[in-house]
């Protein structure tokens, strides 16, 4: 799980990243989100995914959360009423955004088995 305080605008905004994450995105807004982080999506597709990939993990960061318009597109329009037009543009926030998300595809684990016993 990943965790961090994002600044949108003039807002610090708590985003959390985990494994419900995807699942989250696709019953919002009806899309897989790897292909944004697999570069073979256009520009201004990748930046629009990326602000809804920011509502839902701030979403996350809310929960349990007793308002029933998150996770919704309606919730997510209401969020969005919050910022002005360029605030997710500027600076390091898509950054910060993908980096959040990026903290939960990475483990700390180490293996069980050597890699040899892997290929077994």
């Amino acid at each position: 799980m990943s965790y961090a305080v994002v600044r949108i605008g003039e807002q610090d905004v708590p985003m959390r990243a985990n494994a419900t994450t995807p699942i989250r995105y696709k019953q919002v807004f009806h899309k897989n989100i790897m292909p944004l982080f697999s570069g073979g999506i256009p520009e201004d597709e990748a930046e629009e995914m990326l602000v809804e990939l920011a509502y839902v993990m701030a979403c996350s960061a809310a929960a349990p959360a007793p308002d029933p318009l998150n996770y919704t597109y309606e919730g997510f329009i209401l969020w969005l009423e919050g910022f002005d037009a360029l605030d997710f543009y500027v600076g390091d926030t898509v950054t910060a955004i993908r980096n959040v998300y990026a903290g939960n595809l990475i483990t700390g684990s180490e293996l069980k088995k050597s890699p040899d016993q892997l290929s077994e």
